[in-house]
């Protein structure tokens, strides 16, 4: 079976990060497996925070990365890197969407 990573590189996105990886939770119901890997930029808001509590209630499987280095882009080659070896497919989805 295919093993997919969901990534969602984040800066200050307080506001809207819970309704993400709800909308995810609300997508993905009946599958298995995959893994949401939430890399945070230096968020500022609270974002880290959220997520923190979001990892301990949302019933799937929810990693965090912070770097510190306020760069989406950075943010999102260091999730790849990161995980490469361990999936098979990514699916990179911001968190406004």
């Amino acid at each position: 079976m295919m093993k997919i990573c969901i990534i969602v590189p984040v800066l200050n996105e307080k506001i809207i990060i819970e309704e993400c990886l709800l909308s995810v939770h609300q997508s993905l119901r009946g599958m298995s497996d995959f893994t949401v890997f939430v890399s945070d930029a230096g968020s500022e808001d609270g974002t880290v925070q959220i997520l923190e509590r979001l990892k301990q209630t949302i019933p799937f499987g929810l990693a965090l990365q912070k770097i510190h280095e306020p760069s989406i882009g950075k943010s999102l080659n260091g999730a790849l890197l990161n995980l490469s070896a361990q999936h098979d497919a990514f699916v990179i989805l911001p968190a406004d969407c």
